[in-house]
């Protein structure tokens, strides 16, 4: 089976995996949700490791970026931060989100920017786990 990236999971063995399509911030309005992943997880326990990604390149002084891991609706990791200077390297600013993954639990990953300059910049994210119990 051939890699692509898509909102949606695989899983090879023990292991599942993604790699969400690259988000353009440029296709969309200001605070707009960017779904990364929208998926329910197998009938499995899984331990999980996600990393959010965001080129800022173009941005501006003051615009907002939201990551948002939600399991079953209820947010259980958010991080919101204005950027201080225009191109602001902000990496730090998503550190590897380490979690379980439930037995048929509803994962959402959404990125949000909010900008009153323009709209700009990229986003993605990967995450893998492994089966366990």
């Amino acid at each position: 089976m051939p890699f692509s990236a898509s909102t949606g999971s695989r899983v090879f063995g023990r292991e599942m995996y993604g790699a969400a399509l690259l988000i353009s911030f440029n296709a969309g309005i200001s605070g707009d949700d960017r779904t990364a992943f929208d998926f329910t997880s197998p009938n499995q326990y899984y331990m999980c490791e996600m990393q959010p990604g965001l080129d800022t390149n173009g941005t501006a002084p003051g615009d907002i970026f939201s990551f948002l891991l939600s399991l079953n609706e209820q947010n259980v990791f958010v991080v919101k931060f204005a950027l201080a200077v225009a191109n602001e390297p902000v990496q730090s600013q998503f550190p590897n989100i380490k979690f379980v993954l439930e037995p048929q639990t509803r994962l959402k990953a959404i990125f949000v920017m909010q900008s009153g300059t323009g709209m700009v910049g990229t986003a993605t994210c990967m995450f893998r786990g492994v089966q366990f119990g």
